[in-house]
């Protein structure tokens, strides 16, 4: 997590980053990242990462995102 974390610093990521390896199956790592929303632009430079990285947004469920506002879950349904 630290090469990810000196990676990210070298590239202009250094306030408040987080980053977080999640549990996968098979030979590939993947990591969760955050950091402020200013420094979104920055990494959506095909060239910012390096040659055979795979990024996507992370997406929230409905749910997880609903109980992060605040907001009650109905199960009676």
């Amino acid at each position: 997590m630290e090469g990810v974390k000196g990676f990210l610093n070298g590239k202009g990521i250094k306030d408040e980053e987080t980053v977080e390896e999640l549990t996968t199956v098979g030979p590939c790592k993947t990591f969760k990242l955050g950091f402020l929303f200013e420094q979104l632009q920055l990494t959506e430079n095909q060239d910012f990462w390096p040659q055979g990285a795979v990024v996507r947004p992370f997406r929230f469920s409905h749910r997880t995102w609903r109980q992060h506002r605040g907001a009650t879950i109905d199960t009676d349904m």
